[in-house]
C-alpha cells in the first residue's frame, strides 16, 4: 500500500500545483488588462487636456485681435480740442470781433513787450496795405493796434457767427469718425467731401440764433426754416 498510496499523494500535489498556476496567470492577465486600461485613460485625460489647452490659446487669440480699435488718448484730445475752440468761436482761424476778449501772440519781435497782455477789441480796421485786418485792443499797456494774425480769441462775444473749421486729408477712416461723434455731442455739423487719398472732413459751426436744426449753413435745404406768402415759400 505505501507504492500506490505515495503515488497518490504525489498525483494529488501535482494537481494542486496546477490548480493553483492557474489564478496567477489569470490575475496576471487581469492586471495586464486594467493596466492597459488604465493607460488608454490617462492618453484620453491627456488628450482632452492638450485639446482644452489649445482651445484656450485660441480664446486669448481672440481675445487680442477681437478687441475695438480705438485712437490713441493724446490724438482723440487734440481733435476734440480743435472742435471744442470751434464751438466756442476761439478756433485758431477765427478773426477776432469787436467785445472779443483776446490775447497778444507776436510773431516777430516784441519791441513793445505785448506778448501774453489781453484785452477786449474797440475796433477793426481793414486796409488795403495789410494782409489781415488791423485790431485796436485796450491792453494793460494803453490802447493799441495789433496784426489780427497775432491775436489769440480767448473769449469770443457772443451771438457767434457761422464758422467753419476743416481737417487735412491725411486723416485716417477713424479719426473722421470720430470727428463726425464729436461733431454730434457738441452741436456742430460735420461733412466729409472727396474719395480715396482725397477725403477730408470739414465741420461747421451755424450762427448762434439762425434757427439752424442740423443743415448745412450755406445749403438752403427743406430743413430751413420756411414761410409762405401769397403762394410764394421764401426761405428764410
Amino acid at each position: 500500500m505505501t507504492g500506490p498510496v505515495a503515488n497518490t499523494a504525489e498525483q494529488m500535489a501535482e494537481a494542486m500545483d496546477t490548480v493553483a498556476a492557474f489564478p496567477d496567470a489569470w490575475d496576471a492577465k487581469g492586471k495586464g488588462v486594467k493596466g492597459g486600461k488604465g493607460k488608454r485613460q490617462q492618453h484620453g485625460d491627456q488628450g482632452r487636456k492638450g485639446k482644452g489647452g489649445k482651445g484656450g490659446g485660441k480664446g486669448g487669440k481672440g481675445g487680442k485681435n477681437g478687441g475695438k480699435e480705438e485712437l490713441p488718448t493724446e490724438r482723440k484730445d487734440e481733435l476734440e480740442a480743435q472742435l471744442i475752440a470751434l464751438s466756442r468761436g476761439t478756433e485758431s482761424s477765427a478773426t477776432p470781433r469787436v467785445g472779443d476778449l483776446v490775447e497778444v501772440k507776436v510773431l516777430g519781435s516784441d519791441p513793445q513787450e505785448l506778448q501774453g497782455q489781453m484785452g477786449p477789441v474797440l475796433g477793426i480796421a481793414s486796409l488795403p496795405s495789410l494782409a489781415t485786418p488791423a485790431i485796436t485792443v485796450r491792453l494793460p499797456s494803453g490802447e493799441t493796434s495789433v496784426s489780427a494774425s497775432e491775436l489769440r480769441i480767448v473769449e469770443a462775444q457772443r451771438p457767434l457767427p457761422e464758422g467753419s473749421l476743416s481737417f487735412p486729408k491725411s486723416l485716417t477712416g477713424m479719426e473722421r469718425k470720430f470727428v463726425h461723434s464729436v461733431c454730434e455731442r457738441l452741436g456742430l455739423i460735420s461733412q466729409s467731401f472727396g474719395k480715396g487719398d482725397d477725403r477730408y472732413i470739414t465741420a461747421f459751426r451755424p450762427a448762434e440764433g439762425s434757427g439752424s436744426s442740423g443743415c448745412e449753413p450755406s445749403a438752403p435745404s427743406p430743413c430751413s426754416p420756411s414761410t409762405t406768402v401769397g403762394g410764394t415759400r421764401l426761405v428764410e
